[in-house]
Order: structure tokens, then C-alpha cells, then sequence
């Protein structure tokens, strides 16, 4: 597994000057403006070749900030591309990667719900 991941964050690193920093205490997340995708080092090896995957995605498709409706667009095409990703560096997709793109999918639709009351 950490093969794996070390193919995205070599594509990361190479092509977009993004680096990939994992610790327990992080939400895995990626920040535009600092070129830097954050991971949780405590999740199981298949959820962070997921979560990698999807910040990867959002890094590469050049997302950054905008309405709720841009960004939950956002959020689907990043897990979708990650799909493509995968494939384009020789990944087996992890068999949970679509149970985890609908429970994340699903989190961020109630916190739009929640911040929009």
C-alpha cells in the first residue's frame, strides 16, 4: 500500500509542486492556496489510498473555493476523477472506494444542510 501512495504523492509532487503531509490529527483535506493535501495517518492504509485519491483529484481538477453548489459539485468530481486517477497510475481502485465516496458524499450534504440553517 504505501507504494501506492507514494505514486500519487510522486504525481503530486512532480507535476504540481504539491506536497502530501500525514498526521493522527489531521481531516484529510487539501489546501489550494499552500499547496498542500493533509492526511490522517490514523485511518486504515485502503481509506487513506481513498482519501488520497480524492484530495489528489481535487489538486489536479485545480479546485479551490466557491458556492455550496459549486463545491459539492466539486466534491463528486474529485471522488469520480479519482477513479480515473487510479487507473492512469496503475492502482487497483480500493474495493471500499465507492462505499467511501457515498458516507463522505452523504457527511458533506449535512453539513451544507447544517451551516445553510
Amino acid at each position: 500500500m504505501e507504494e501506492l501512495l507514494r505514486r500519487i504523492e510522486h504525481l503530486l509532487l512532480e507535476e504540481y509542486d504539491i506536497v502530501v503531509d500525514y498526521d493522527s490529527a489531521y481531516e484529510d483535506s487539501y489546501y489550494h492556496d499552500s499547496c498542500l493535501i493533509e492526511m490522517n495517518s490514523s485511518q486504515t492504509a485502503e481509506s487513506c489510498l481513498c482519501g488520497l485519491l480524492h484530495e489528489a483529484s481535487h489538486a489536479i481538477l485545480g479546485h479551490a473555493s466557491g458556492t455550496e453548489d459549486d463545491v459539492l459539485n466539486m466534491e463528486l468530481s474529485a471522488w469520480e476523477y479519482g477513479k480515473l486517477l487510479a487507473l492512469s497510475l496503475g492502482i487497483p481502485l480500493p474495493e471500499s472506494y465507492d462505499e467511501e465516496s457515498r458516507i463522505s458524499i452523504k457527511k458533506y450534504k449535512r453539513y451544507l444542510e447544517r451551516e445553510g440553517a
